[in-house]
């Protein structure tokens, strides 16, 4: 599939290419997280005393990221003489303090105008590798290893403006989760479909409202056909429901000020039908995420932001000590620096 993506793409290059129009924009951002690997408040105290110092291979709890996204937009005529975008882009984080958790992934988008009303955009996102924690691999003997894997995502997104204050998006995503030799049980296929209205009630406000389902497919128990000593079998599978709410107004108080506000709830069931795999055993997740985000539109060069997040997670499990472990909070706050060149 991804070979498709990338004949898409050289195709694209190479028609009608006199007629680009490049396009690049840096997106800078510093942030403060209180909790990079979303821990219960028992891990935390572990990791404070020290009692499992194979497991947190982290300086500190909380760090600074700073992350770097630099993209490139080519413009041109495609398809009927319809407009065409071809982004590029890269982004880089660095933590601070704890170099385990940095990370990167590029990403190539191509959208493609049918009309002013329909727009349809096919894209691919590589992440290389995304480190979690170190856990106890079952394959090792319990050894605690690098939970780290590499993820494919494949994304077609159809735009749809019915009228002039309605909006309508549908999105197909498919997703590939490679794991490390120590983890290969969660390897995983995932089909996510999401649907979304926009709401534009006037030309400085508008409201998102969504709705998705992921289904994930893990490797489960075939994971362990070349280790037949093992018997506490695991199976990572789950289903779930997210729903999203979001509030953009422009012109805030100030004209050159805007805000954002948004809201997700997220809900997960588990699907291992294996009694003996507790974390996963009729286990379900309950996420909320709140954010916010105020923007200074300096120019049609730059734009400055200031953002947070808080997560809460809550668990229900008939096991008391995945309930203990899995439940956590985190918050994070930033500033963000847009540069946009030639726009």
């Amino acid at each position: 599939m991804k070979n498709i993506f990338i004949l898409f793409l050289l195709t694209a290059l190479t028609i009608n290419c006199v007629a680009f129009i490049p396009n690049l924009n840096f997106d800078l951002k510093t942030s403060y997280n209180d909790n990079i690997l979303q821990l219960s408040q028992n891990d935390k105290d572990n990791f404070i005393d020290n009692l499992k110092p194979d497991k947190f291979q982290i300086h500190s709890l909380d760090d600074v990221i700073s992350s770097l996204k630099s993209e490139i937009v080519f413009r041109h005529k495609f398809f009927y003489n319809h407009t065409q975008k071809i982004k590029l882009s890269q982004k880089y984080e660095k933590f601070w303090h704890n170099s385990i958790k940095d990370n990167y992934n590029f990403r190539i988008l191509i959208q493609q105008y049918l009309n002013r009303q329909i727009n349809i955009s096919f894209v691919y996102t590589c992440h290389p590798e995304i480190y979690v924690n170190h856990y106890k691999s079952v394959v090792d003997k319990g050894v605690y290893r690098e939970f780290t894997y590499a993820k494919n995502v494949y994304q077609s997104i159809l735009n749809l403006k019915l009228i002039s204050f309605l909006s309508v998006r549908y999105k197909f995503e498919f997703s590939q989760l490679y794991f490390n030799e120590y983890f290969t049980e969660y390897d995983a296929k995932n089909v996510f479909n999401e649907f979304n209205i926009a709401l534009s009630p006037s030309k400085n406000i508008n409201v998102n409202f969504s709705y998705g389902y992921r289904d994930s497919d893990a490797s489960g128990e075939e994971a362990y056909t070349d280790h037949p000593e093992i018997t506490n079998l695991k199976n990572p599978s789950y289903e779930q429901n997210s729903y999203k709410s979001e509030l953009r107004i422009k012109n805030f108080v100030w004209e050159k000020f805007a805000l954002t506000l948004g809201f997700t709830y997220q809900e997960k069931y588990y699907k291992s039908p294996f009694e003996s795999d507790e974390y996963h055993y009729a286990r379900d997740e309950f996420v909320t995420v709140y954010n916010f985000s105020p923007k200074f539109v300096v120019n049609d060069f730059l734009q400055v932001a200031l953002f947070g997040k808080y997560n809460l997670r809550k668990i229900r499990s008939p096991f008391d000590n995945v309930i203990r472990d899995k439940e956590y909070n985190n918050y994070q706050v930033g500033i963000a620096v847009d540069l946009n060149f030639n726009k």
